[in-house]
């Protein structure tokens, strides 16, 4: 019988038996007991290697996100290895390394990419993927490739996918002749910079000339200058034709660009919307002659002698295809329902604008109020008295059943 002093104990134990001596059955079996428990399940992926190849097979990875890539290869190898992730990856969003650099001309800091990426090393990566729904490159230095061809990016000897090219994110201007087709952009929501109205003007003379032309179909702009609404209507003429919604909104503070001067006192006539304004024809709208929706904003504010708010929007839509399905004239800052009958504002306008001859095809126009609710009153009587407010100022188009207020 053996001595107690060759018995091991259990500190011993310990150290000789370690969750590496485990056979792999019975790490399956814990794991898959664990699956319902993402938390736990994390866990086991991070523990060791040997865990973490067993609980990469439990785990799905439908959003995938990879940020300070340095090598692209390194990438496609680690899918490569792990094929049972990669067939779960439905979303990924790659992000190349890049270093804080300064834009030649401007105030402000920018991202300079520091990887290079072409379109054969994204084929080598589509490979392993065949789930994939959405790819995001971010941060990526492109690389023209030598032997590529115009569709080595959308087919691969395991499978084929339909790519879209939906938006375009760049916060400062950039050189179109780096890029090496048209970018087909569906929509275009362009907002601008806070470092300056030059940037704006120069960001959308780069899309300008680098968008497809006929690719466009949804434009949500910010316009902060006359500046700005011209080069918008030196886009909208290059590649605006298919466009079908136009949204239009205004940087606050409001600036000069907003005010039109009639040259007219204020009377009960309509102003004369034939004098030529070359800030608001600049913007070009004619160009979209596909344009179902429009959205075009109204600040109320103190109004200059013989200044009337609405007359800028009034000549947009004289410009306008007669292919408009919906209007919608929001108008802001209001502080009481009275305000919508204002001369200044001088909603009437679009009586006289938006007629059956004009937009044969329109169902609606719509005329959103956004007035805050005194706490006095009931909402519902509230907004009925800026409903009511409209309809008197608008009979043409009230009477014609086209115009909704919200």
């Amino acid at each position: 019988m053996p001595d107690a002093s060759e018995l091991p104990n259990e500190a011993s134990l310990v150290t000789r038996i370690t969750i590496m001596d485990l056979p792999p059955e019975l790490l399956h079996a814990i794991i898959s007991n664990l699956a319902h428990d993402k938390r736990s399940m994390r866990s086991c992926s991070s523990m060791c290697w040997w865990w973490r190849g067993i609980a990469l097979e439990y785990l799905n990875f439908r959003r995938t996100h990879a940020h300070d890539i340095t090598s692209i290869e390194t990438f496609a190898s680690f899918l490569q290895v792990d094929t049972k992730l990669a067939r779960t990856i439905n979303i990924l969003n790659l992000q190349g390394a890049a270093e804080g650099d300064t834009f030649p001309g401007f105030s402000f800091s920018a991202y300079r990419p520091l990887v290079p990426l072409n379109a054969e090393a994204v084929a080598g990566i589509l490979k392993y993927l065949p789930r994939l729904t959405t790819l995001s490159l971010n941060q990526w230095r492109y690389a023209t490739s030598t032997e590529q061809t115009e569709h080595a990016l959308l087919s691969t000897d395991d499978h084929t996918l339909s790519w879209t090219f939906t938006s375009l994110v760049t916060d400062i201007p950039f050189n179109p002749d780096a890029l090496q087709r048209p970018l087909a952009i569906k929509c275009l929501d362009f907002k601008c910079s806070e470092h300056g109205n030059s940037g704006n003007v120069l960001l959308l003379d780069a899309l300008a000339q680098s968008i497809a032309a006929g690719s466009l179909n949804i434009v949500i702009v910010e316009c902060d200058s006359a500046e700005t609404a011209r080069m918008l209507g030196r886009l909208l003429g290059r590649v605006g034709s298919n466009v079908i919604q136009f949204f239009l909104s205004a940087s606050r503070p409001r600036d000069e660009w907003l005010t039109v001067e009639m040259g007219l006192p204020l009377s009960s006539e309509p102003p004369d919307l034939s004098n030529s304004y070359a800030d608001w024809r600049s913007l070009n709208i004619s160009a979209c002659t596909r344009l179902e929706v429009i959205q075009i904003p109204i600040y109320f504010r103190p109004a200059e002698p013989g200044e009337t708010l609405s007359t800028f929007a009034a000549l947009m839509l004289s410009q306008a295809p007669p292919t408009l399905l919906t209007i919608r004239i929001s108008v802001y800052d209001l502080t009481d329902p009275s305000q919508l009958q204002d001369t200044t504002l001088w909603l009437p306008v679009f009586d006289s604008v938006v007629t059956k001859a004009r937009f044969p095809l329109l169902n609606k126009i719509e005329v959103e109020s956004h007035c805050e609710c005194p706490d006095w009153q009931e909402p519902s009587d509230f907004y009925e008295d800026c409903r009511e407010a409209a309809r008197e100022v608008l009979p043409e188009l009230d009477g014609s059943g086209l115009l909704l207020v919200h």
